[in-house]
């Protein structure tokens, strides 16, 4: 037998005896969660400014000037340049609806933009709302509230995870009398972006969700739940 045929053999047969210890090891696999609650310490407003005009030139300048009024408010709040962006633009033809209008009529030239706002000091979200209205905003996409501080309470969720799969590793051993040894793998559930979050319009057919209590105001910020889940895997002794 040639000496490189018998050194393959030799690799596969001892990856074949490593691969049945590991399979052979006594583990015990949990799972382990942690939810937090925080504040959040920013809002973020997805906006739409659109406008209609059978002439496309008014529509479009009616359109820049209720956008124009609404970048302005900026300064008038704080709100730094890099946190108020437009990030769409579009033209299209309007028709009325071909099942009650037959055949359709032409509405006009609909223009399009959207604003991306984030403000940082969440007592005035109330009145930057209400300034945005009067700016000439007709849609708001939505809103959500977030927190700055998200990596950290993120990194202590995940400790709070880990204990709770060591806690509950430890007690379902200890039914059987046994213990834990080291953990063999881990696992993290990648979660979703945490925020909550409000869609609603401000276009005469809807209203705005929140709290109408005593406080006077008609928006509750709430809290952001920031959740961690961990799949751990220990040696069984």
């Amino acid at each position: 037998m040639r000496p490189f045929l018998l050194l393959i053999i030799i690799s596969l047969l001892s990856s074949f005896a490593f691969a049945q210890k590991v399979e052979q090891r006594p583990l015990i696999t949990v799972s382990g969660q942690a939810e937090m609650n925080v504040t959040p310490d920013r809002a973020v407003l997805s906006l739409r400014v659109v406008t209609l005009d059978k002439d496309i030139n008014k529509s479009k300048d009616l359109n820049d000037d209720r956008v124009k009024k609404t970048l302005a408010l900026a300064k008038k709040f704080d709100i730094k340049p890099e946190n108020i962006q437009t990030s769409y633009i579009s033209i299209d033809e309007d028709y009325s609806d071909s099942t009650t209008t037959r055949p359709a009529v032409f509405q006009g030239y609909r223009v399009t933009k959207r604003i991306s706002i984030t403000l940082t000091d969440l007592k005035r979200l109330e009145d930057l709302l209400s300034e945005i209205i009067k700016a000439g905003v007709n849609r708001v996409d939505g809103l959500s509230f977030e927190t700055s501080q998200l990596r950290r309470y993120k990194d202590q969720a995940r400790a709070m995870a880990m204990r709770a799969a060591k806690e509950k590793a430890t007690a379902m051993a200890g039914e059987i009398g046994q213990d834990i040894g080291k953990a063999f793998s881990i696992d993290e559930e990648v979660e979703q972006r945490d925020y909550t979050s409000n869609n609603f319009s401000v276009n005469g057919r809807g209203s705005m969700p929140g709290d109408y209590s005593d406080s006077g105001g008609t928006i509750a910020i709430g809290q952001i739940k920031v959740t961690a889940r961990v799949t751990v895997s220990f040696e069984l002794k």
